[in-house]
């Protein structure tokens, strides 16, 4: 299936900035991949690597809450409102989830996951996060707004996979998660979020109708089989995979083990019998990487953080 190329995430080595290790419990169907951060390695150059990447995972909702709020970059000729874009102007926060969301598809490209399936991202969800919309709207035109913008509801990332006629197969539903610190909490919550979760995810509907929007008279085999399984709950011909990708903070204490979460089984939370991907960054400075990513979105070097 060839939806629309976004950046080859072959390109980027990230052996450049990551220690990087993967363990599969193929009885358990049980994959983790650990991403260690080298000490001293070039984090201008990362930002610069995922940038590509990034810019494209957010045009299509950017374009969008652009045109709905009549967005205008010149200054020129904004009518004297402030200078604000999408993603870059939303709270630090909702970076962090967004940063989560996007390398949940990088790295399921650059990886792949325990299931070994060929998985494509036809678009990422964004443009349906209304409150990102409605924030980014009172802020170009001067009304008071929160610390703090809700997070899109549903899941946070959907792949798919179909067969050598177009047809569905398969789903890859990602959760993610940054913290400064590890939290087993947190860790429990997301396996026992997606163990509770149902085959047909929330959001392939949505999923669906960007197809037909973004690609105008392809890929109907798809898009008829993805109405098919969720008009008729046809679980059965659907293989689900999860995917719980954490990001935090290199651990200060070196008591703890190299890796947080047990990479060689399953978490017993994630009760279910379905394939589990699990990817933990550990990351030194990562939310001032992500600050500055996203700062950078849309302008080229020079510009950079302006």
């Amino acid at each position: 299936m060839l939806f629309r190329k976004i950046t080859n995430v072959s390109k980027i080595n990230w052996d450049d900035w990551f220690n990087i290790s993967h363990s599969k419990n193929t009885k358990e169907k049980y994959g983790h991949t650990l991403m260690l951060g080298q000490t001293g390695c070039d984090l201008d150059a990362l930002e610069e690597a995922l940038k590509p990447y990034f810019e494209q995972a957010h045009k299509d909702a950017r374009d969008l809450f652009h045109s709905e709020i009549g967005i205008n970059l010149d200054p020129l000729t904004n009518g004297g409102r402030p200078l604000v874009s999408y993603p870059n102007s939303l709270p630090d926060k909702q970076k962090k989830g967004f940063f989560g969301e996007v390398l949940c598809g990088m790295l399921s490209q650059a990886f792949g996951t325990i299931c070994e399936k060929q998985w494509t991202i036809p678009a990422y969800l964004f443009r349906h996060h209304d409150t990102a919309s409605q924030y980014l709207h009172r802020l170009y035109y001067g009304e008071p707004v929160a610390s703090e913008v809700i997070g899109r509801t549903g899941n946070d990332f959907l792949a798919i996979c179909t067969n050598s006629e177009g047809i569905l197969s398969g789903v890859l539903v990602g959760e993610s998660k940054y913290r400064k610190n590890f939290s087993a909490t947190v860790s429990k919550e997301v396996h026992t979020s997606l163990s509770k979760e149902k085959v047909i995810p929330v959001n392939l509907s949505k999923l669906k109708n960007l197809i037909k929007e973004i690609y105008p008279g392809q890929y109907t085999q798809t898009i008829s089989s993805i109405e098919e399984i969720v008009m008729e709950n046809k679980e059965q011909a659907l293989e689900r995979t999860d995917l719980f990708l954490f990001i935090f903070e290199n651990p200060k204490s070196n008591n703890f083990p190299p890796s947080r979460i047990n990479s060689e089984k399953k978490h017993p939370n994630h009760s279910v019998d379905r394939a589990l991907q699990v990817f933990e960054i550990q990351l030194s400075s990562s939310g001032t990487i992500i600050r500055n990513l996203y700062s950078s979105l849309y302008k080229n070097k020079k510009s950079k953080g302006k």
